[in-house]
């Protein structure tokens, strides 16, 4: 009985394992994409402000 019972124990330790490693791993890779994600949209700020600036300047601020 105790065998059994410590058998269970050391399976559910290593599913345990196993799943925190994949679950680290998940988190870091979302962590990756976020800062891709976010270093884009500052890309495309920019972009979109430059050109914001240079069609009031165009236009003289009209819409």
């Amino acid at each position: 009985m105790q065998i059994a019972v410590l058998g269970l124990l050391g399976l559910l330790s290593i599913a345990t394992t196993i799943i925190g490693f994949f679950v680290a791993r998940t988190m870091a890779k979302v962590d990756a994409n976020q800062t891709i994600l976010f270093e884009r949209q500052t890309a495309l700020e920019r972009q979109f402000f430059e050109l914001l600036g240079e069609h009031r300047a165009r236009h003289k601020g009209e819409r």
